[in-house]
């Protein structure tokens, strides 16, 4: 899949950020590689230091990278945090919001570089961690992230913003497709 480049919401401009880009790669057996890159000011946000990756929530209320994953036609999704620290969070919705107890099975592979002012996040996430596809219908994704100054003010970044306050719940920004037999 080709580079995107994701925007700021108008409402949280954040002139720190020069530029964030996305792919998604589908990789053997079913699994996804989702790549970041944030090029800007790294000493005047808040990227929090790596630690253990393990799953932890309200990841999304810092520095953040998030996927949101449905099955082309289907009312359920799945969300994922990544954070620069390597720890992330998997949720499962049955509609627009409306959580569900599903656990991911697998951790996701967080990978980050850093240099200067570039910030590099990949991530392998299992065939295991998508929704149940058993028809192999397109993927809907959409990728996100979530950027937090040493100012304590936070900008949110998608590939669309279809609303007039951030919501990246919403399906019209889950613009980008991928075949599941891929």
């Amino acid at each position: 899949m080709s580079l995107v480049s994701l925007c700021s919401h108008p409402t949280t401009p954040n002139t720190l950020v020069e530029q964030i880009t996305g792919s998604i790669v589908p990789l053997a057996e079913g699994a996804l590689q989702f790549i970041y890159h944030l090029k800007g000011d790294l000493q005047s946000l808040l990227i929090p230091e790596l630690t253990v990756s393990e799953p932890k929530d309200n990841l999304w209320q810092h520095s953040c990278f998030e996927a949101f994953i449905a099955v082309e036609g289907e009312k359920s999704y799945y969300e994922y945090n990544f954070s620069p620290s390597s720890q992330w969070a998997a949720y499962a919705f049955s509609d627009y919001r409306v959580r569900s107890g599903w656990q991911a099975s697998q951790a996701p592979n967080i990978k980050r570089e850093q240099q200067d002012d570039d910030l590099i996040i990949t991530i392998n996430l299992p065939a295991s961690c998508l929704p149940d596809n058993p028809d192999a219908k397109p993927l809907k994704i959409g990728i996100s992230a979530v950027i937090e100054t040493r100012r304590n003010t936070i900008s949110y970044w998608s590939l669309k913003h279809p609303e007039n306050t951030p919501d990246f719940h919403h399906r019209e920004s889950f613009n980008l497709h991928i075949n599941s037999s891929s």
